[in-house]
């Protein structure tokens, strides 16, 4: 049986993440580009196979040395709703 049968189904958003990543360290570090609504943006990531403290503390480090300050990002998903309710 079709459970969709007559309902309309409308794609109001899309998000696509385009990934590049690199071990360093105890992990790898990736640089995200994410395209959603009319925007684009990048965030970095560290995944790291070391406690969470001692990844975080190796991730503030390594961004200091890039010259980039720390900054606790809104998950990507989020930032897409509120970029769609914001054109709404």
């Amino acid at each position: 049986e079709d459970i969709l049968r007559e309902q309309l189904l409308e794609n109001y958003m899309s998000l696509s993440t385009f990934r590049i990543s690199v071990p360093i360290k105890s992990g790898k570090i990736a640089i995200d580009k994410c395209v959603y609504v009319d925007k684009k943006d990048y965030e970095l990531e560290y995944e790291s196979s070391a406690s969470y403290e001692q990844a975080k503390k190796e991730f503030v480090e390594m961004v200091k040395e890039f010259g980039i300050q720390y900054k606790k990002g809104m998950p990507k998903i989020k930032r897409a709703y509120e970029a769609l309710r914001n054109q709404i």
